[in-house]
């Protein structure tokens, strides 16, 4: 038997009801239907009457001694166990129905914002029972979201070329200028970033001002040329060079925390504040067309980004 619902314009009868009210029709009696069913009578005469109530029809003819059914009651008896058929189908299957509304989402995201923002936002996001699968892609800035199926990609840079997605920005990244001790003792400490001119200093293409570098300091803005011997298009291998002595990295704080701490990496010039990067969502279809899931997980990456990095 099954309990789902028929719309309400055939009133409060349950799919129960229609079951019961046919098996009456077929045993041509409310005391055999009621024994078959493993029902009292009086319970099968209630639900037999309900379906009548709610159909607006006789589907007894009622002047007969046994329980004959009505055109309206042999057309019922005809079409019910079809149509209860296909419904009951359709309740066996919504496991299946639900997860065609589950939302399925691909996003690009830089590997060290992943593991340390993205990937808690996720696991907050799931704790509210949300019903998602996400796919995390590598994405260094330079992934076509359209050509790469990605419903939204996070780009953190100072600024962004031209594109015609949708960019929403989520939070913005300070970032501080750091050393190994051992460079330090060979090399000494930079007093002001004029004095970066002289040394070493750890360069990453994807820094859209590339060798200039610019800070706002106790007399405002100002940049300077450096010039290195080691640049790399990834962050984990500068943060290495500049652990391993091999120069000055100009870093996001957030990444670097614990190394600085640990005294493994030592801050310099703070009194000068690197300019910062933004973290940004780039999404290819308009803000209405955004998917439910992916709009809360943007809402909650721009709460936590502030926590966690700024």
């Amino acid at each position: 038997m099954s309990g789902g619902c028929i719309p309400a314009d055939m009133g409060p009868i349950s799919l129960t009801d229609i079951e019961v009210t046919c098996e009456v029709i077929k045993a041509g009696s409310f005391s055999i239907a009621a024994r078959k069913l493993a029902k009292a009578p009086s319970s099968v005469t209630m639900q037999f009457s309900r379906v009548e109530r709610g159909l607006g029809v006789a589907l007894i003819d009622r002047r007969s001694r046994s329980v004959k059914p009505t055109r309206a009651g042999d057309l019922l008896a005809e079409l019910a166990p079809v149509v209860i058929e296909r419904i009951n189908a359709l309740f066996e299957c919504r496991n299946e129905l639900r997860s065609c509304r589950k939302s399925r989402l691909s996003i690009g995201v830089p590997p060290i914002f992943a593991e340390q923002v993205l990937a808690p936002v996720i696991a907050e996001l799931a704790c509210g029972n949300e019903d998602f699968e996400i796919s995390i892609v590598h994405d260094d800035g330079a992934s076509n979201l359209v050509k790469e199926g990605l419903h939204a990609s996070i780009r953190i840079a100072e600024t962004l070329a031209d594109t015609q997605e949708i960019t929403f920005v989520l939070g913005k990244v300070p970032r501080v200028i750091v050393a190994a001790p051992a460079y330090l003792a060979r090399h000494g400490i930079p007093r002001s970033p004029q004095d970066l001119k002289s040394h070493n200093c750890l360069i990453s293409p994807l820094d859209t001002r590339g060798d200039r570098w610019r800070f706002d300091g106790p007399n405002g803005r100002e940049s300077v040329w450096v010039k290195g011997m080691v640049r790399a298009n990834f962050p984990h291998a500068l943060r290495g060079a500049a652990a391993a002595g091999l120069g000055i990295l100009i870093y996001p704080e957030y990444v670097i925390r614990e190394h600085i701490a640990s005294g493994q990496l030592t801050r310099l010039l703070e009194d000068y504040a690197p300019t910062p990067w933004y973290v940004r969502a780039l999404c290819p279809v308009p803000p209405g067309q955004i998917d439910p899931v992916l709009r809360r997980l943007l809402d909650l990456l721009k709460q936590r980004t502030a926590d966690i990095i700024g």
